[in-house]
């Protein structure tokens, strides 16, 4: 780690130094014509034209900051980081069959380095997403836009999230990459361990109102979970094995479900006895607050609440749910 901060470190002061003009010129094979559009972080349209069969086409002359960008092609999407420096692109696009164009990107390393990035971080082959394999081996750009694209993964790194952000304190470097690396630290500062807890209010099966604000002094856990998930249903067994052997009052259990519907939710709390406190977000799974207050895309997710709305712990499973409620359970 401490070698990819030198690195950030050294690139930020050198960063805006260039003087260049950036043109991005394409002379490539086309079956029909095709068009192709540069878009930044803001899905703002920097040019946008039409390409057609072994005609040479050119963006102008642009003043663009070292960045990351969308290029379209017909069909064929490519996040790439430029600079203020010409590319070329050759290669064939089908704009009707994206499987059978291949087009190939000069004069953008670090876009190419992206690509092999984004190749060893999701690492398909063994079916997981593996920070570590690449932390070390590209540079601060690449890592940022690594975590931009897949900014719902990241969600929760804080150390990362901190630690790019920090790479981004000098007033050379400023660009919608850093901007949007910056977002994301916010927000994570928000619900790292430590920080205070966002209260919220919710409804239970009566339709009675129930808010973590009231219930300060005392250890909450908050289960989020829906009917439709099968591990949260298996999890829902084992919170309650937990929640028989330590219950007590001075700590309060709430299942919060996602589901989209009411009757779902109250079907599975049903059949599966949940003897705590049930609450309802009636935004559902894909629209509801929550993933980004607590910074979370997948369920189940289980966090706890100190007595004085702290963050103690986040991500809980299995016995670490036991774990970190006997621990913090004399802490006033």
């Amino acid at each position: 780690m401490k070698k990819i901060l030198t690195l950030l470190v050294l690139t930020a002061i050198a960063g805006g130094s260039a003087t260049a003009q950036f043109r991005l010129n394409c002379k490539i094979r086309v079956i029909g014509s095709v068009n192709i559009t540069l878009t930044n972080l803001n899905n703002d349209t920097l040019f946008n034209g039409v390409v057609k069969n072994g005609e040479e086409f050119t963006s102008g002359a642009l003043d663009i900051k070292e960045d990351l960008y969308r290029l379209s092609i017909g069909m064929i999407k490519r996040d790439v980081i430029l600079s203020n420096s010409p590319i070329q692109i050759k290669g064939f696009v089908d704009a009707k069959n994206e499987s059978t164009s291949n087009i190939q990107i000069m004069g953008s390393p670090l876009s190419d380095s992206l690509h092999n990035a984004l190749g060893l971080f999701k690492n398909w082959g063994r079916g997981a997403w593996d920070w570590a394999r690449i932390e070390n081996r590209f540079s601060p750009e690449v890592l940022s836009s690594v975590v931009v694209l897949n900014d719902h993964h990241f969600a929760q790194k804080y150390e990362v999230l901190k630690m790019l952000n920090d790479s981004y304190s000098y007033e050379t470097k400023r660009n919608l990459l850093s901007g949007r690396i910056r977002e994301l630290f916010t927000t994570a500062d928000n619900f790292k361990i430590g920080a205070k807890s966002t209260d919220f209010t919710l409804p239970d099966r009566d339709g009675v109102k129930h808010s973590t604000s009231q219930m300060r002094g005392k250890l909450i856990l908050v289960d989020f979970w829906a009917s439709w998930c099968g591990p949260c249903r298996k999890e829902m067994k084992s919170l309650q094995s937990i929640y028989e052997e330590i219950k007590g009052d001075d700590l309060i259990f709430i299942s919060i479900s996602l589901d989209d519907k009411r009757e779902d939710w109250i079907k599975a709390m049903d059949t599966d006895n949940i003897p705590w406190l049930a609450l309802w977000d009636d935004s559902g799974f894909k629209n509801t607050k929550f993933q980004k207050l607590y910074g979370f895309s997948q369920i189940p997710f289980i966090m706890l609440i100190g007595k004085d709305g702290k963050i103690l712990a986040r991500g809980l499973r299995g016995e670490d749910v036991k774990t970190e409620i006997l621990k913090n359970r004399d802490i006033k």
